[in-house]
């Protein structure tokens, strides 16, 4: 095991039908950072339901080990890891060792049995090339969600989010219940659109996303949704649509 200091971290969150567990996949950075933090930060985060969500995070890790094709560590396993460090301000080491994940922090350690398998294709599921994007307010965006999905499906939980120009709105109805719609400011220009999704999705990755402002990124009506923090950050998510 090898106390981590010069690379970067990259986890893919996903729960699939073949494999459920995270992706952990350490390859050169040059940017530093404190690996406690980071790891709870993305252990902090939800996994891909089937196949409608995908989270990714990228965290500099000085000084680790590359692992060019990754591991693919437990659900459960993850949640451990987290509870040792989430309250853990001291560096963390981390290693893979002989099939397992291991971690010590101060006077605890951890080992967990990696999962055999191959991690999905994720690079096939995140757009590249969404035309359709605007920068809101992380909290106004979120708020809004969480109001119009009342008036949603329980089972589904789907709205309606489009973009026109000046404008992002988000609406649902219910026959039982009746409907609702918000709109937000903001400043798009392009071609009106409007695709269906699961609020919840959005909602669990708006509330893991620190900035103040996100990039909502859109394209065609069948195509997935894309949220990444409006500075940059090395955090995408990705939700797949749905029809309503």
């Amino acid at each position: 095991m090898r106390e981590v200091r010069k690379d970067r971290i990259e986890i893919r969150f996903a729960q699939h039908r073949l494999v459920e567990g995270w992706h952990l996949l350490l390859r050169p950075r040059a940017h530093a950072g404190r690996v406690a933090d980071q790891l709870a930060q993305a252990f902090g985060a939800e996994v891909l339901h089937r196949v409608h969500r995908l989270s990714k995070v990228g965290r500099a890790t000085p000084g680790g080990p590359k692992l060019a094709e990754g591991v693919l560590i437990p659900r459960k396993g993850v949640i451990e890891l987290r509870r040792a460090i989430e309250t853990r301000e001291a560096p963390s080491a981390i290693g893979v060792y002989q099939g397992n994940f291991v971690l010590k922090a101060d006077d605890v350690s951890i080992s967990v049995k990696l999962i055999d398998g191959q991690f999905p294709p994720y690079d096939q599921v995140i757009p590249k090339d969404n035309d359709r994007a605007v920068v809101v307010s992380r909290v106004v965006f979120l708020d809004a969600l969480r109001r119009v999905s009342i008036m949603s499906s329980d089972k589904t939980q789907g709205v309606r989010i489009g973009l026109e120009k000046g404008k992002l709105r988000v609406e649902s109805d219910n026959p039982d219940l009746g409907a609702a719609k918000e709109e937000i400011d903001v400043p798009y220009k392009g071609t009106a659109m409007q695709i269906g999704f699961n609020a919840r999705y959005f909602m669990e990755l708006l509330a893991e996303i620190e900035t103040s402002e996100v990039r909502l990124e859109l394209s065609g009506e069948l195509d997935p949704g894309v949220v990444r923090p409006a500075d940059g950050s090395d955090y995408v998510g990705v939700v797949m649509p749905m029809r309503l």
